[in-house]
């Protein structure tokens, strides 16, 4: 077999390591890309005969145009999840408000047919995210990986209460 560098293996500890560098870069101030730049680096280089192969130049401004592509998705996602965070607090607020302006609860029913309602809501939101998240070719970023496990956590708090609204 050529010389060829095997896949990278990496461990569940090191792509958990991974995800909460990611997430420690979304959270936290300051430039925090590099080891998360570095990681979609030498999984390209694995994956890229042809980059593996190129003078030591061109695998530099690869490296550098990956550290800025981790910036920029890094960048998108913490907006994004900035967002989402705002509109469901003004939701919940708006919620609080017409309930204690109301003075009163919705009655059973009512609230089955809002946590229905909820529910609906989870499930266009799911269909339309099949269109939404920007991608890479290979869709195994660190970046990637980190928004579908943010996706994941949060559509499961989202069902769980929407399902027990339904009880």
């Amino acid at each position: 077999m050529p010389d060829r560098p095997r896949q990278a293996q990496r461990t569940t500890m090191a792509r958990a390591g991974l995800i909460a560098r990611a997430f420690l870069a979304v959270c936290l101030p300051g430039d925090r890309t590099d080891p998360l730049a570095q990681a979609d680096h030498e999984d390209e280089l694995v994956r890229n005969d042809q980059l593996r192969g190129s003078p030591e130049d061109r695998r530099q401004r690869a490296r550098e145009e990956t550290r800025d592509r981790v910036r920029a998705r890094i960048s998108r996602f913490r907006c994004d999840l900035g967002f989402s965070f705002v509109i469901l607090a003004t939701a919940v607020l708006l919620a609080v408000g017409l309930v204690h302006g109301l003075g009163t609860k919705p009655s059973p029913a009512v609230g089955r047919v809002l946590a229905g309602a909820s529910l609906f809501a989870f499930a266009w939101a799911t269909l339309g995210r099949l269109g939404w998240a920007g991608k890479s070719w290979s869709g195994i970023t660190v970046v990637e990986r980190l928004d579908e496990v943010v996706f994941r956590a949060l559509y499961w708090v989202g069902t769980l209460l929407g399902a027990v609204a339904l009880l």
